[in-house]
């Protein structure tokens, strides 16, 4: 049974592109595409080998995206009262497929400013190409800059 199901899930992997031994691909790999990929072999075992389970009916409620989430780290100098939120919910509204910002990162500097840093997450909905991410990049800077009277670190 056990290599019956391991032969699947390799089997699985290949269908996306991954040949070769499943244990060696998952130990060079993220934790979200391990998780995304655990619940497709979940899910298509499932619904294959053992179609009368409670669990069966759950799989099918799973939607998975498309396309991976990507991130992107931004450091912006701005006055010390500027709270980090305005910075974050700017970045937010600098684009659709926006859908997280996350400050990781804020210290006071000797000038009388502060440095924030944050993560957004993008959600995209097609292949982006570098050009797509560096014009949501160049967005998110632009709107912070504009509206919260920052400047991008290390421009």
């Amino acid at each position: 049974m056990l290599k019956t199901d391991s032969e699947k899930f390799s089997n699985m992997l290949a269908e996306y592109g991954e040949v070769g031994s499943h244990i060696a691909v998952l130990g060079t790999t993220s934790y979200s595409w391990i998780v995304s990929y655990f619940f497709n072999f979940v899910k298509n075992f499932i619904l294959h080998n053992h179609p009368n389970t409670l669990l069966r009916i759950h799989l099918h409620q799973i939607h998975l995206p498309d396309f991976q989430p990507i991130t992107r780290d931004f450091a912006f100098i701005v006055d010390k009262n500027a709270p980090a939120e305005k910075l974050t919910s700017v970045a937010i509204s600098a684009d659709s497929r926006i859908t997280n910002a996350v400050v990781f990162d804020s210290f006071d500097m000797s000038d009388g400013n502060k440095s924030v840093a944050f993560t957004i997450t993008i959600e995209p909905r097609e292949n982006m190409s570098d050009s797509d991410l560096q014009q949501i990049q160049s967005a998110v800077i632009a709107s912070v800059e504009k509206k919260c009277n920052a400047t991008i670190r290390d421009k």
